[in-house]
């Protein structure tokens, strides 16, 4: 619970209403809970336990904006920890991997949301 918190403090100048604060609740918690998670049917009791929660205690919010998927929060696009669209974390990254195209490597790798996903789980890990 600690870390979730924190997590959450980190992140916290960024938020500007109720559904970012949602938002950024869900997020942190599904990448401590749900990222340790094997089984489909876990990781999605656990998506619906932590809705659940955050439909609980903060019952002024709008659902259909605070909970819907996927949610990523990053700080590659800026400085801050900041939720972020897949679609400007892909042209990033894209981006990112042109240049080490035309420094290291010529062969092209393809971005995909399930990549996207692990690259950002890896750079909350190195965090």
């Amino acid at each position: 619970m600690t870390r979730w918190k924190y997590a959450i403090f980190e992140a916290l100048s960024s938020v500007e209403d109720v559904e970012d604060l949602v938002r950024l609740f869900v997020h942190e918690g599904l990448r401590l809970f749900e990222d340790r998670l094997v089984y489909q049917d876990e990781k999605e009791w656990c998506n619906e336990t932590i809705d659940g929660v955050a439909k609980k205690w903060f019952p002024n919010m709008d659902d259909q904006k605070a909970l819907r998927r996927p949610i990523l929060f990053s700080n590659f696009i800026k400085k801050d920890y900041v939720s972020t669209s897949q679609e400007d974390l892909k042209n990033y990254i894209e981006g990112r991997l042109k240049t080490f195209y035309e420094e290291e490597l010529n062969v092209h790798l393809v971005v995909f949301d399930t990549v996207i996903d692990h690259i950002l789980r890896i750079d909350r890990v190195l965090r």
